[in-house]
């Protein structure tokens, strides 16, 4: 019997759970993966940012998700694991997340939630989804108060049962105005898959893209230096608005305190037996980033490989490699 080619939601909805922890402007961004655990089983990881200026209760847990099956929907019980601050702040300082009258007027927060459903093996494709109200009211750029909906994608019959990859590093939701910018989006894969990663536009549903405001989109959702967007980014000008779709690194010199949006998908593609490309997953994460005024301090520079301006390098595996990293900072009182 042929699996049928249906595609399902998994709607990771927002039942029995406390209001004060949905229904206020302070979601900063999310991301979903899933990681198989045998038995065609499936542990979903929700993710979410959420901004410390809030005042509104992070124990929203337990929470129900609703995911369909082969016969109608069903309820999923997911559970709070993890939150974590995950403010940049310095040693000794504090965010709002750790005192909230702090003078250091920010504070990031991530929340991680786990539930665990079941596929039919009839079925191919399947979407797990999340809709949350609302995103912050600090962005600037359109989107205030929008709700965030994300969604990951699997397919289980072109590469069998496998895990999503996962997001390598934290979100860096915060850089100074007027500095060169590399923020690292990268994923690991499992399995030698390949990524492929583009930036797409916010959804606040499904297929509904979020609204910029004049002069912001979801391919440039900030005022970056320069005028064309594909101008080389080279130090110490770093011009254009830059994605690299095969490390997922994004890079830009914001010449304008704002907060926006970005939204990153990196595609999941798998080689079959006979050597041919198959589109098994993908993972979104969007997030919201401040661009601040940083007038008492600069961040260091770093040069590409050995002080040049790629940041990239190729290498057999089982040979050993050896390279140069320079860095400056502009603040002579600092050290690098």
């Amino acid at each position: 019997m042929q699996p049928r080619m249906y595609r399902f939601l998994i709607l990771l909805a927002l039942l029995a759970i406390r209001p004060s922890f949905l229904f206020a402007s302070h979601i900063l961004g999310g991301e979903i993966t899933y990681k198989y655990i045998g038995n065609d089983s499936f542990l979903v990881t929700n993710t979410f940012y959420r901004d410390c200026n809030s005042s509104q209760s992070i124990t929203a847990v337990p929470f129900t998700n609703t995911l369909p099956g082969t016969s109608g929907n069903y309820n999923v019980n997911t559970t709070v694991i993890l939150t974590k601050d995950i403010t940049p702040v310095t040693a000794g300082a504090q965010s709002r997340c750790a005192n909230s009258s702090s003078s250091f007027p920010f504070g990031e927060q991530m929340i991680v939630m786990t539930g665990k459903f079941k596929t039919d093996p009839t079925i191919c494709d399947y979407t797990i989804s999340q809709s949350l109200c609302c995103l912050g009211g600090i962005i600037t750029t359109g989107a205030s108060g929008d709700n965030l909906y994300i969604e990951s994608d699997l397919n289980i019959c072109e590469a069998g049962y496998h895990s999503s990859p996962v997001f390598d590093f934290d979100p860096l939701m915060m850089v100074c105005v007027n500095s060169c910018v590399s923020l690292y989006q990268n994923v690991i894969a499992n399995n030698g898959d390949s990524i492929v990663y583009s930036i797409v536009s916010p959804l606040s549903d499904v297929n509904t893209p979020i609204a910029f405001i004049a002069g912001y989109s979801d391919s440039t959702p900030l005022i970056y230096s320069g005028t064309d967007p594909a101008a080389p980014f080279k130090l110490p000008y770093c011009l254009g608005f830059h994605l690299n779709n095969q490390t997922g690194e994004i890079q830009f010199k914001a010449s304008k305190t704002d907060a926006t949006v970005i939204c990153i998908k990196a595609d999941q593609w798998h080689k079959n037996s006979s050597g041919i490309y198959k589109d098994v997953g993908s993972i979104t994460r969007e997030v919201s980033l401040n661009i601040i005024d940083c007038p008492t301090n600069h961040p260091p520079i770093i040069t590409g490989i050995n002080g040049q301006t790629s940041f990239s390098i190729t290498a057999c595996i089982g040979n050993t490699i050896s390279f140069l990293i320079k860095a400056f900072d502009l603040d002579p009182p600092d050290t690098n």
